[in-house]
């Protein structure tokens, strides 16, 4: 990474890492930031997240770490990743910056963020869903495979776009979204700008109530 924008000015681009969950101590997280900096050969770093929690450690370590980085002016924003209502409670708590965003597992094929009430906190508390593996596994649930499949050639768009305008429709929900090519980022954009009709958003909800993904334990916590 530090190979690929060190030819850039510093303002022309924004870093985003993370803390190692098995590194939470008070003296590990700000060692952590410390090395990331180095390794990329930046003097401080854009949004600084939480991998996730871990309940082997006293979770207010890291937003006390946090605080004083960006004290320090080596932090800009604070994230956090994987993160519940009992784990963001803790954050809310303990940071000193607001907890800009979440990064969760939202996608077709499972519910958890909505049964476990990490999507209500974080709408109440203003944090952002940072949408990750929105497309991985989309043919698992068959129930939504099959409403795909209508809803595809009714919006004359393909599956994946769907997918991202369907999850797209929540409130406050952004993405992280590989492209592998410039048409693959194009048409990843013009999902976003789809508007489905509510009662189609309501029957593509229906076929993952209830179903359960890879990462809800984490949101427990």
């Amino acid at each position: 990474m530090g190979e690929a924008v060190k030819k850039y000015p510093r303002s022309a681009y924004r870093i985003l890492t993370k803390q190692n969950k098995e590194f939470l101590s008070y003296e590990d997280v700000l060692a952590g930031a410390h090395a990331s900096m180095k390794r990329m050969g930046i003097s401080y770093i854009d949004y600084f997240l939480c991998h996730s929690p871990n309940p082997d450690f006293d979770m207010q370590d890291f937003f006390r770490a946090t605080n004083k980085l960006y004290k320090d002016k080596l932090i800009r924003n604070v994230g956090v990743s994987n993160f519940g209502p009992k784990s963001l409670e803790i954050a809310i708590k303990t940071s000193e910056l607001p907890i800009l965003f979440n990064q969760v597992n939202f996608s077709i094929d499972n519910d958890d963020i909505f049964s476990s009430g990490t999507y209500d906190f974080c709408i109440k508390h203003n944090i952002l869903i940072q949408a990750f593996r929105t497309l991985t596994n989309i043919d698992a649930n068959e129930d939504a495979k099959k409403m795909l499949q209508i809803l595809m050639i009714k919006y004359k768009i393909s599956k994946q776009q769907l997918v991202l305008a369907y999850l797209n429709n929540y409130k406050d929900v952004i993405f992280t979204i590989r492209a592998s090519s410039k048409t693959h980022w194009e048409e990843i954009k013009q999902a976003m700008e789809i508007k489905l009709e509510k009662s189609d958003i309501e029957k593509l909800r229906e076929t993952h109530v209830n179903k359960h993904g890879d990462f809800g334990e984490l949101l427990l916590i």
